[in-house]
């Protein structure tokens, strides 16, 4: 990371759907000396089951963001820029956490940084 980079991180995106049960990694870690920030974020439920949805830190398992979608269409969408923006600890990556086998639409953007 260039000391440019350091002072102005570019905005990155993470998007994709998840139905697995259990933990899937969505944001890799950044690595040593560096955090993922989230700015805002948007989950969806596209299926018919009800589902609790955790949003975490992949090595800790601390929790970031408890969702609970009811079924097709419910979800949560927030903006964290008019705020502080939700920050991991240092090293860690982004997991979701859904109790049930259910299609999740997700998108999360974020910058990382020192």
């Amino acid at each position: 990371m260039t000391a440019y980079q350091a002072n102005f991180p570019r905005m990155q995106t993470a998007s994709g759907v998840n139905g697995a049960s259990g933990d899937t990694a969505i944001i890799a870690p950044p690595g040593a000396g560096l955090q993922i920030c989230i700015l805002s974020m948007s989950v969806q439920n596209n299926s018919g089951t009800n589902t609790l949805c955790i949003l975490k830190e992949t090595a800790s398992g601390t929790p970031v963001e408890y969702i609970a979608t009811g079924a097709f269409g419910s979800g949560k969408i927030a903006n964290y820029t008019d705020e502080t923006p939700k920050c991991l600890s240092y090293n860690q990556g982004l997991t979701m956490n859904l109790s049930a086998a259910s299609s999740h639409v997700y998108t999360i953007d974020y910058i990382v940084k020192r």
